[in-house]
């Protein structure tokens, strides 16, 4: 086979000149090479339209599909890979955004913005602080704070950021997950000078009110032993310690009170008087109470425990002048100066109750609470319809409602009672504050007033309610006629809570109503119940009773040892308090 010859090589060009097919003679065969420049440039021409192309859609997905108006194509087109940086700035453009709704008073929009600009921005520990706020006040949901603020606790400790530390301290309070991680902060940021002293004692003073005043004792004290066995701040033990015995004193436990005192050395002051007082009580030296107390009234400065104590003491006497007095003399101390409108609400001597309520709430707007406790205490219907009608905080609305449920129960008028407490039950305002506990007991009483049995019911209520709520529900029933589920209630409640001072005072009193003598002698033999000196004084006669053949004859002796020597006392209170 003869070998073909050719002059010239021939060359083609393929893919715009990227690829050259050519015939090598020496070989003879065609052969492909790639034009290197060529490539060079197509490679490059390729890159930018990538580059390009790349920037359009990062830009027009944040302009346009997240709503980033701050963005700029040139500022993306300089590096449209830098996805981190565009997304923390477009979460500080969200969070910016988040203030000028909450300027304009729309909650959801800047609850939305915050939501979205800490997910893109986690490191603004300011925007973390507000949305942790927004969900513990708007929402009530601490656990959902506790977790937003716990994400960068680190980073905020390390910053020394002081607000964010305090709301981590409140907010983890108030969730049982973390409770124990809030005292270990308070108690870190102390030692380590963190946050100022001053500034950590307001936020623990305001964990114990809030604590207390949804009467979650012993959560408190539980707070506050953690707290003393961490701590080695002086002034940081010293409020501790001295809320946590008050707390105490204030359910029955003044002897644990009084040993938390010692243990830090606190064997003076007003709040040692206050527990030595009412450990007085409790150990039934009644009158060594009244006596400290009538000298401690003069010397106290924060005057308003003292006649907490004093009202105490004498309902306990019977001296119900001297309750009156000392809840008078509160009220002056709290500021809270009579006020003819709201006394004329509270007794039901107005004419045109909306038009009064609503004049006082344009004359007033700072006294809205006022007027709305003045209208709670009317039991008024008309009165607390009118209010129902204006535009109020739906806290305030829900005890008007609830308010107005119970004057319903009280006549009778179950039908429109449950009505509403059905209604209730789906409002946005229970549900995202999770208050469907505060509807149980009435939704139990309009139970029992359609003749269903609750007692099963009363029995699982009793284990998660405080005692405060149990004796108003079983005084409720009471009222109603509801006489089997209050002695049921409150016997249970006393089976619950045996050394409780104000539950034995509650279950005393109302059996003394009912002329259930048994019963008190009863819960004397089985609990040791501390019973009023004013119904000890009036049982000297009821020792004869055949009832009584069922009683130890000790038991017998001492209750009526008690008895003449409560006779004695109130003799002697007489002579420290004056006549009643």
């Amino acid at each position: 086979m003869k070998k073909i010859e050719r002059k010239n090589d021939n060359r083609h060009t393929l893919f715009w000149g990227l690829i050259i097919r050519y015939f090598d003679s020496q070989k003879n065969k065609w052969c492909i090479k790639i034009n290197k420049s060529r490539a060079t440039v197509l490679l490059i021409c390729f890159l930018c339209i990538g580059w390009i192309l790349s920037a359009t859609t990062v830009y027009c997905g944040l302009r346009y599909l997240r709503k980033y108006d701050a963005i700029s194509f040139v500022q993306v087109l300089k590096n449209p890979f830098s996805t981190t940086k565009f997304r923390v700035q477009m979460g500080e453009a969200q969070i910016a955004r988040a203030h000028e709704c909450l300027k304009k008073k729309d909650i959801q929009g800047a609850y939305l913005n915050l939501l979205y600009g800490t997910a893109r921005n986690p490191d603004n520990l300011d925007a973390r602080v507000l949305l942790a706020q927004m969900y513990m006040t708007l929402f009530k949901d601490s656990k959902k704070a506790s977790e937003t603020l716990d994400y960068r606790i680190i980073k905020a400790f390390e910053q020394k950021n002081e607000s964010y530390l305090l709301a981590s301290i409140y907010a983890f309070s108030l969730t049982t997950d973390y409770k124990l991680k809030s005292v270990k902060l308070l108690a870190r940021c102390a030692e380590n000078n963190v946050v100022a002293e001053k500034k950590l004692h307001a936020i623990l003073l305001s964990i114990i009110t809030a604590m207390y005043k949804e009467n979650k004792y012993n959560d408190l004290i539980e707070y506050c032993r953690e707290l003393l066995k961490l701590t080695n701040n002086k002034e940081l033990k010293s409020i501790t310690s001295k809320n946590c015995a008050l707390t105490l004193s204030n359910i029955s436990r003044s002897d644990e009170a009084l040993k938390i005192l010692k243990e830090n050395n606190i064997n003076t002051g007003e709040v040692f008087a206050l527990v030595k007082i009412a450990n007085a009580i409790e150990q039934e030296d009644e009158i060594t109470a009244s006596k400290l107390l009538k000298a401690s009234i003069t010397r106290i400065k924060h005057k308003t425990s003292a006649y907490d104590m004093l009202a105490r003491l004498a309902k306990d006497f019977g001296d119900e002048n001297g309750v009156k007095q000392a809840e008078k003399m509160k009220k002056i101390l709290a500021g809270e100066i009579e006020d003819t409108t709201l006394e004329n609400i509270k007794n039901n001597s107005i004419k045109d109750t909306t038009k009064v309520i609503e004049d006082y709430l344009a004359q007033n707007p700072q006294h809205a609470d006022k007027l709305l406790k003045a209208v709670l205490f009317s039991k008024n219907l008309d009165t607390i319809n009118a209010c129902l009608k204006m535009k109020i905080h739906p806290h305030a609305h829900l005890s008007l409602t609830l308010a107005k449920v119970e004057l319903l129960l009280n006549r009778k008028d179950i039908r429109e009672a449950s009505t509403i407490l059905e209604s209730l039950k789906y409002s946005d305002y229970v549900r995202n504050n999770k208050l469907e506990n505060m509807l149980e007991g009435f939704n139990l009483t309009a139970l029992a007033l359609s003749n269903n049995n609750i007692f099963e019911s009363l029995d699982n209520f009793v284990k998660t309610r405080q005692a405060l709520e149990l004796i108003s529900l079983s005084k409720m029933f009471l009222k109603l006629g509801l006489n089997r589920e209050s002695v049921y209630l409150i016997n249970k409640t006393l089976e619950e809570y045996p050394k409780d001072i104000r539950v034995a005072d509650a279950f005393a009193r109302m059996a003394f109503e009912r002329n259930d003598i048994q019963a008190i002698f009863d819960a004397y033999q089985r609990y040791s119940i501390r019973i009023p000196i004013c119904i000890l004084a009036e049982l000297s006669d009821k020792f004869s009773s055949d009832k009584c053949i069922f009683y130890s004859p000790e038991t017998l002796a001492t209750l009526k040892k008690k008895s003449e020597r409560a006779k004695e006392k109130i003799v002697e209170y007489k002579k420290i308090f004056g006549n009643f």
